[in-house]
């Protein structure tokens, strides 16, 4: 039987390194859904002056 020491050892490893993994893939979806904000804006943008050019003629 492993001593208490080791097991909790072994449990606080793998809690930090569940912890990181889980803040990582965090940051990796708050950059994908910031990404796609900021180009729906900019194609919004550009249909808004497309359209403004078609009023103008």
């Amino acid at each position: 039987m492993p001593s208490w020491n080791e097991i909790l050892s072994v449990l606080v490893l793998v809690g930090i390194g569940y912890m990181i993994g889980y803040f990582e893939l965090l940051k990796i979806d708050v950059i994908k859904k910031k990404h796609p904000k900021e180009s729906s804006h900019r194609s919004k943008k550009k249909a808004g002056k497309g359209k403004g050019v078609d009023s103008r003629h």
